[in-house]
């Protein structure tokens, strides 16, 4: 396109959903695991450096457009490719659960974890694990409903889905042994969480976990015990880089509020911190160009006896300050 030096990309999918006959250069998997090698090796001698995607699916057995192949995908690669990638590609989408909000909104956290679990049981059978893993790259992921109203595939998300989406990124922080990296797909109108008209662009709910998230959340993940799933609620925690600021997440996709407690080990935090906060009364609420009914509000948030109240259809981000009385793990 005219750019005079090359990007430096680093990454590298080799080929997208090619098990999906609507994909151009399509092909029964025998003859594209033997494309895939080749292909890998002619990119690694332009760029030894290059982490190349293996392209897989778990589960899925193409027989109708693949006579005679029983085979799982994800599988097949692994097994006749896995030494000319670096990760291994998964893709999922889910639709809008209409008559039970709290499936909704594990729909995603639940689709991690199968594809997790599947990984786990298919490479320790393969002798990868624990020694030789692929780790999964979850390069498309998303909520993807009708109708659509924002053009091709542009459906309209909700605070629902907001929900939903924070619980899935909790759900990658608790499977991040064998998911290196996870991708939201798309950005913009088609299934995206950025949303255009012919003079406005704004942000879709989807948008607003994504951000606070990525901005506020740490980097070193903690582990979790208590009765919070009892109570219907999903957390995460996780250290910051320097071991010196806690942030707690927390779901809740009840109708009214509810409260826990916070004991934190290992550590002596401050009585306050700062807080990002998703909520609504209504979990069909939308956001469009002329009005942002979900949003994010940031305040300072007091942890009374290390009581964390937490509003009803809400996502809770917390952030202390934490001095640990032993060393971060």
């Amino acid at each position: 396109n005219g750019h005079p030096e090359p990007y430096g990309v680093k990454y590298w999918c080799v080929g997208n959903e090619m098990w999906g006959p609507w994909q151009l250069g399509f092909m029964q998997l025998k003859h594209y695991t033997l494309k895939h090698n080749e292909v890998a090796e002619a990119m690694w001698q332009v760029d030894p450096a290059a982490q190349l995607i293996g392209c897989g699916q778990l589960g899925v057995i193409n027989e109708r457009n693949d006579p005679g192949e029983r085979r799982d995908w994800s599988r097949a690669m692994l097994e006749q490719c896995g030494r000319h990638m670096n990760y291994i590609s998964e893709h999922f989408y889910r639709g809008k659960n209409e008559k039970d909000l709290a499936a909704h909104v594990r729909q995603l956290a639940d689709s991690i974890r199968e594809k997790a679990e599947g990984h786990r049981r298919i490479q320790r059978e393969l002798g990868l694990l624990p020694g030789r893993p692929i780790p999964i790259a979850m390069d498309e992921w998303n909520y993807w409903h009708q109708p659509y109203i924002y053009g091709e595939l542009g459906c309209q998300y909700d605070l629902s889905d907001a929900l939903g989406v924070a619980v899935g990124l909790h759900e990658y922080f608790r499977q991040s042994d064998i998911i290196a990296m996870a991708h939201y797909a798309q950005t913009v109108n088609v299934i995206g969480c950025v949303k255009t008209t012919k003079t406005r662009a704004f942000l879709d709910t989807t948008a607003l976990p994504l951000m606070i998230y990525r901005r506020h959340f740490g980097t070193r993940s903690v582990p979790l015990d208590g009765d919070h799933e009892l109570l219907g609620l999903d957390a995460a925690a996780a250290w910051s880089e320097d071991g010196k600021t806690l942030s707690v997440a927390v779901v809740n996709p009840n109708p009214g509020p509810k409260e826990i407690r916070l004991a934190v080990e290992g550590a002596k935090t401050a009585a306050e911190g700062r807080a990002w906060i998703i909520a609504g009364d209504d979990p069909r609420a939308t956001n469009d160009s002329g009005q942002q009914r979900v949003e994010v509000r940031e305040q300072t948030l007091r942890i009374d006896e290390g009581r964390l109240r937490l509003p009803a259809y809400s996502v809770t981000l917390l952030r202390l300050d934490a001095e640990p009385t032993k060393p971060a793990p």
